[in-house]
């Protein structure tokens, strides 16, 4: 709902959203040659939220939240007596306030936000069958003793402030965010591959005592623009208390450390509070070179230390980036892009991180205007067919694959699209 309150500005918003997902290790793989192996694992999760924002002025108040109900287990389906709840009904909820404004002083723009959240989140006991080895069904014991609700209160602010004419266009950012431990990272209790997105091929498990994330940063930066040409340079600083990464399990949870070398990963990780810091310089240039003719780039680099230890934060992007020369008619352009990464050798020794070579990728676009409602598009991406893997790629985990277990998913091989769209 978008409309008014009275006369005040109000807007209303609800959601719903329903994901049932069922995965398995023998229907499009080569099956185990023992159904005692056999594995199908079924997730779900259901997610309702809602916002309502009122307009005074330039200020805007309002509520908003979220609830997450969660359910994944493994099960045998050639023995029915053979099931685990991994994340046995999981429920996340989350209630914030918050208040935003924005305000033009001088030649300056300026927009200032703050909010406090309280977080709940509870996992219900493990529950296993009668199949389960005994060591699982001990750990889930062990697990449902400890287990516990947790409460959290978070508070988050920002200030951004720029100008929007003239060559010089300075901006300035301040921020203080915080994150809550995801459901994988604070429940998960039985030691499997599940990692909240890195499928890095390690096991993990979560830990319920972990903090909120609180991250202080700052980003400056300078528009720079100059007839045909745009240049936006930035610099950032980011200081995070209690940020959330995989250590090794300690000695004292050796049924965890038995459990995962039984599944062939015997340094298992637990998600772990720990210090960090991140650093670094991003930039965008537009040059239009001539009246058909433009230049369009971008360049990152990211650098994350730990600040509790001597280590490289674990899975930080290399230096990165982009360029792209486009000639522009008036019914049709065609465009050549580079898109590469360095090197990158600053990994973490905590983590047994890997460095990952550099790569450099060519691609091809074109768009036409075919007539007063048609136009085609398309391209050809990794023009040359290079093979190569990114940093943050995950890693395989399939047997009898092309690809040897353990080893990095190469990035798409060359390929070409067409896309014809219709205007009506």
């Amino acid at each position: 709902f978008d409309g008014t309150l009275g006369t005040l500005p109000f807007d209303l918003a609800l959601g719903f959203t329903d994901v049932r997902h069922g995965m398995d290790n023998f229907a499009l793989r080569s099956a185990p040659v023992s159904t005692a192996q056999y594995r199908y694992s079924y997730a779900e999760a259901q997610t309702m939220t809602g916002q309502a924002r009122l307009g005074l002025g330039p200020l805007r108040v309002g509520f908003d939240g979220a609830t997450v109900d969660r359910l994944v287990t493994i099960t045998n389906p050639t023995n029915a007596a053979f099931s685990i709840t991994s994340l046995n009904r999981v429920r996340q909820w989350r209630l914030g306030a918050f208040a935003e404004v924005e305000q033009q002083v001088g030649g300056w723009r300026a927009d200032l936000g703050v909010r406090i959240d309280r977080h709940h989140g509870e996992m219900a006991a493990p529950t296993i069958g009668a199949a389960v080895p005994a060591m699982i069904a001990n750990l889930a014991l062990a697990s449902a003793a400890a287990n516990a609700p947790r409460d959290d209160t978070t508070w988050d602010a920002v200030a951004r402030l720029w100008r929007d004419e003239g060559t010089l266009r300075p901006r300035l950012v301040l921020a203080r965010k915080t994150r809550v431990p995801n459901a994988v990272e604070r429940f998960s209790w039985l030691p499997t591959e599940a990692s909240g997105g890195l499928a890095d091929g390690n096991i993990y498990i979560g830990r319920q005592s972990l903090r909120p994330e609180v991250s202080w940063s700052a980003e400056g930066g300078i528009d720079v623009v100059t007839g045909p040409i745009t240049v936006r340079p930035s610099l950032f600083y980011r200081q995070v208390d209690g940020y959330v990464q995989g250590t090794a399990v300690p000695a004292t949870m050796p049924l965890q450390i038995a459990i995962a070398a039984m599944n062939g990963d015997p340094t298992p990780l637990i998600a772990t509070n720990v210090d960090a810091k991140l650093y670094g310089a991003d930039a965008d240039l537009t040059w239009q070179i001539a009246p058909q003719l433009r230049l369009d780039g971008t360049v990152s680099y990211v650098n994350g230390s730990r600040r509790d230890v001597a280590d490289a934060l674990y899975r930080i992007a290399p230096l990165n980036g982009r360029l792209a020369l486009t000639w522009e008619a008036a019914d049709w352009s065609v465009t050549a892009e580079g898109v590469g990464a360095a090197r990158q050798d600053r990994v973490s020794a905590t983590n047994g991180e890997a460095p990952s070579p550099g790569w450099v990728v060519a691609n091809l676009w074109f768009s036409a205007r075919l007539g007063p409602v048609l136009s085609l598009s398309g391209g050809i991406e990794n023009l040359f067919d290079r093979r190569y893997a990114d940093h943050l790629a995950g890693r395989n985990r399939v047997l009898l694959s092309d690809v040897a277990v353990g080893e990095k998913l190469p990035a798409p091989g060359r390929g070409l699209f067409i896309w014809l769209g219709i205007d009506l």
